[in-house]
Parts: C-alpha cells; structure tokens; sequence
C-alpha cells in the first residue's frame, strides 16, 4: 500500500499543534498560579506621611471574645439562618443522638433526651463538630424569652456556663443564659 506523503504531512501538522497548544496551556496556568510581582520604587525625599495622605485610617475596632471558655450552646440569628448549635460530645455526654427536647427557666435552658411533661422533639443534624436544630420559631422564642440582643450586628450568642444533673436514668444540661 503506497504512503500518502500528504496524509502523513497533515497528521504531523496536527501533532506539532496539539504540542503547542498544550504547552502555551500549560505555560498560561503557571503564570496564572505564580503572577510576576510587581517592584515598588521608592519615592525619595517623600515621607511615608506624604505618600498616605490620600488614605484614612480604619474604624472598626477589633473585639475580642470575652470568654476563652468553649461554648455548650450557640444561638445564631441571621439572615443566612436561625438554628442552634451544640458541640457533638456535650450531645455524647447527654445520651442525645438525632433528637432532644429543651425547657425555658427564668435565666436557665434545659436540654435533655427526655424531659418529663415536654412533648416536644427537636432534631438534629450533624455537621463537623456540631449538631444543629434547624428551627426559626425556637430561636425566636429563646431571643424573646432571654431578650436575646443582636441590634450591635452580632449574629451569634453562645453559652458555656452549664451543669449536668441526672435524675434516675435521665441526664439533662442545665445552660445559664447571661
């Protein structure tokens, strides 16, 4: 069978092609992922006073938390969400796995598995660390039970003064709202 020259040209044409598409690819991701700097030249004789008369300062000062202690309870209220968060191993220490039940005291939350008269079950889902209830109205009953305050553009609250109680088989979490 004779050799087509021209057929032979065309596919190494190709080839050489695909090569060079593939290294300008390549060579195009690596100037993507490692972007020349830019050097800045020194301005002589200006002072850095001069140079940063066309900035203000800041104002937003940084807060940082009160507490070092790691919280039981996180009440978030924003306007990506209004849940509650729990840490998995104070559910663990609870006996709590995909459901709870909660009770409102005059300064105090209670959180158990089952809490006697409470009718209640609220779910949970686990993400990461955490399980989360999901549910709008009890946020909005804890927010107004506690005059829960987020006006200061806080989303979240959290709790971590907590005391574990157990009544025959049941063990419940007594948190202190402050």
């Amino acid at each position: 069978m004779p050799v087509n020259k021209e057929k032979v040209n065309e596919l190494k044409k190709k080839k050489a092609q695909t090569i060079s598409t593939h290294e300008d690819r390549k060579q195009e991701k690596e100037a993507f992922e490692n972007p020349p700097i830019d050097t800045v030249e020194t301005d002589a004789g200006k002072s850095l006073d001069d140079f940063l008369s066309g900035y203000r300062a800041t104002k937003s000062e940084h807060k940082s938390k009160e507490s070092s202690e790691s919280g039981v309870m996180s009440v978030i209220y924003s306007d990506n969400g209004k849940r509650i968060t729990f840490p998995v191993d104070f559910c663990e220490e609870l006996g709590v796995e995909d459901k709870l039940q909660i009770a409102i005291g005059s300064d105090t939350i209670l959180v158990g598995q089952e809490l006697p008269s409470n009718e209640i079950y609220y779910s949970l889902k686990k993400q990461g660390r955490k399980k989360i209830i999901y549910s709008a109205k009890l946020v909005g009953e804890l927010v107004e039970a506690f005059n829960l305050d987020y006006s200061d553009g806080s989303v979240s609250k959290t709790f971590s003064q907590v005391e574990h109680k157990s009544f025959d088989e049941l063990k419940v979490a007594v948190i202190k709202i402050q």
